[in-house]
């Protein structure tokens, strides 16, 4: 019973992309002790369920690096100071995410309400979430409130992942059986493969 040009809006590039294989997370040195406590706490308490489940880890999974490059099947998060933004940058293989990089601007680790959004923002990326503003305009009867839609002069935006959000990820990460609507199921793409990095704000 979701509208469909809602959800469709979380699409990226007209597609539902998503993870098939629970990615494993690194957190870059750079980030401080407190700073990752609560990035931890978000993909272990907050993750799973956005993706209805899909995205479990233990704590003891998330580990430190050195890298501000991941390799394919993780997710490695870092703090840039010189960072205009804060963003994601999503790796795929046809609509499958292979790997995903976040850098978070020193000021979006303050940890007051607006970085606590903005972790959730790029997290939200990082599971396959596009802007639902970009898509359908703030205008639209159909935009969701989302965590996504991050400029708060819009009363679709929000602090927390929304009850539409949840919604969004339980049904990108579990459809019944050979349900390929309104979306493509990447489990049954038979295109090529393709290795394609997209940036996101």
């Amino acid at each position: 019973d979701m509208n469909n040009n809602s959800y469709s809006s979380y699409f990226i590039g007209g597609v539902s992309k998503r993870w098939l294989v629970i990615p494993k997370f690194r957190i870059n040195e750079n980030i401080t002790a407190a700073q990752a406590a609560v990035i931890k706490n978000i993909i272990l308490n907050e993750l799973p369920g956005l993706t209805g489940g899909f995205m479990k880890v233990t704590e003891t999974e998330i580990l430190s690096t050195t890298t501000t490059e991941p390799e394919l099947g993780e997710v490695v998060i870092s703090m840039d100071n010189a960072a205009t933004n804060s963003f994601a940058e999503l790796s795929y293989s046809g609509n499958e995410i292979v790997a995903c990089k976040i850098v978070y601007r020193d000021e979006d680790l303050d940890l007051d309400k607006y970085s606590l959004r903005t972790l959730k923002h790029e997290l939200g990326h990082m599971v396959g979430f596009n802007h639902p503003f970009a898509v359908l305009g703030w205008d639209s009867p159909d935009l969701p409130i989302s965590v996504m839609n991050y400029i708060e002069e819009h009363d679709k935006s929000a602090f927390e992942y929304s009850p539409f959000d949840i919604q969004a990820g339980i049904r990108k990460y579990h459809r019944a059986a050979g349900n390929t609507l309104p979306d493509t199921d990447p489990d049954s793409v038979s295109a090529k493969k393709e290795t394609k990095i997209e940036k996101q704000i």
